[in-house]
C-alpha cells in the first residue's frame, strides 16, 4: 500500500523492513531509536529482591504477561527448567500484568509457585529500576519485538539480557558486551545463555 505521508518514522530497522513487506517505499522510512530517562533507569539502585530471597540468582521478566507466540514465555519457563537443574539456588521472577495467563503453564511444566516462580505484580515506572537492579539477569525469549524497551530499561540499569536473535534485539542488546544474543531460538539456547552469564561473576559484572 502506497503511504499518504511524505516520511514514515519507525524505532528500528526491524520495524521498517516490516513496513516494506507491507508496501511502503524503503525511501521514505526513516528509524528514529526510541529512548530512555536516563534520570529513572540507571546503576546504582538498592536490590531490593536480594533481601527477600538471599543468595538465590533471580532471572528477570517484566512486560505484558501472556501466551502469545511472539513473547514466547512458554520457552522462558521450559529453559528455566533447564537452568534450575545446573543452578538449583536460582528463581524465575515476572513482573507485569495478567500473571494469571501464566499459571496453567508453569504448573504443565512443573514447576513451584511462589517458590521457583515468583510473581511480584504490577510495578510502577519509579520502581522498575530496582525490579531490574534486583535481577541477575534479565531474560527476554521474545520472537518478534518492534523495538524492546525492557530489554532497554534493563542494561540501562546494569543488568545483562539474553535474548534470542530476533526483532528489533540484536539493536537493542549488543552481544558480548551488554548481553548475550543466543542464535537457536529454543528453551536449550536460551537456557545455556542464562547459565553462561549466571556461572561467570566477571563476564555478569562486565
Amino acid at each position: 500500500a502506497k503511504s499518504p505521508y511524505p516520511q514514515v518514522v519507525c524505532p528500528s530497522n526491524y520495524t521498517g523492513k516490516s513496513l516494506e513487506k507491507l508496501g511502503i517505499d524503503k525511501k521514505i522510512i526513516n528509524v528514529i531509536y526510541h529512548g530512555i530517562d536516563s534520570s529513572v533507569f540507571h546503576p546504582g539502585y538498592e536490590p531490593v529482591l536480594k533481601q527477600k530471597f538471599g543468595d538465590k540468582f533471580i532471572i528477570g521478566w517484566a512486560g505484558r504477561i501472556g501466551l502469545s507466540v511472539t513473547k514466547n514465555l512458554t520457552t522462558l519457563l521450559a529453559a528455566f527448567k533447564i537452568v534450575k537443574e545446573q543452578i538449583p539456588d536460582s528463581i524465575l521472577v515476572f513482573q507485569g500484568s495478567n500473571f494469571d495467563y501464566l499459571i496453567p503453564a508453569i504448573k504443565k511444566i512443573g514447576l513451584e509457585l511462589d517458590k521457583e516462580v515468583v510473581y511480584k505484580g504490577e510495578i510502577s515506572r519509579e520502581n522498575l529500576p530496582y525490579f531490574y537492579s534486583s535481577c541477575d539477569v534479565f531474560a527476554m525469549p521474545s520472537l518478534s519485538e518492534g523495538f524492546g524497551f525492557s530489554a532497554l530499561e534493563a542494561q540501562a540499569c546494569g543488568t545483562p539480557v539474553v535474548c534470542f536473535e530476533k526483532g528489533a534485539l540484536p539493536e537493542i542488546v549488543r552481544d558480548g558486551q551488554t548481553g548475550i544474543i543466543m542464535r537457536d531460538a529454543n528453551s536449550q539456547s536460551l537456557a545455556d545463555g542464562i547459565i553462561k552469564v549466571l556461572n561467570d561473576e566477571n563476564l555478569k559484572n562486565k
